[in-house]
């Protein structure tokens, strides 16, 4: 935060009214109200989907144990190890059926959509 011209913070109240009219000016729109503390919840979310563990997340936060940051965020923690175990059975499944993982089939294809006729090279190796 930044202080006014005698060296106080702004207010919650002023920082909230700012905080309005920039997602205003910027056409931001939500399910539900945007407020600045919804900014607080987007990092704790970001950090969650980048694999963070809880004890990191909860210090990053400023919470006084990982149970509070748990209580809050269990579910973020959830769906984000669901997902990962969700890709790792259905890689492990497309290798059993097809021989090859399926980020390496991805890849395969691309290499296929993106290679010359003419000359059989990629369009991304003719462009280095």
């Amino acid at each position: 935060m930044f202080a006014n011209t005698v060296g106080r913070a702004p207010s919650y109240r002023k920082i909230g009214e700012g905080f309005r009219r920039a997602v205003e000016a910027a056409g931001l729109q939500a399910p539900g109200k945007l407020v600045i503390h919804s900014l607080r919840h987007t990092f704790a979310s970001f950090l969650i989907a980048s694999g963070l563990d809880v004890v990191y997340v909860s210090r990053q936060l400023g919470h006084a144990h990982p149970g509070i940051t748990l209580e809050v965020y269990s579910h973020l923690f959830a769906a984000r190890d669901h997902a990962a175990t969700a890709r790792e059975t259905l890689d492990a499944s497309h290798t059993e059926i097809n021989g090859m993982s399926a980020s390496k089939a991805v890849a395969v294809v691309t290499a296929v959509e993106t290679a010359d006729p003419a000359t059989g090279s990629s369009a991304a190796a003719s462009e280095t």
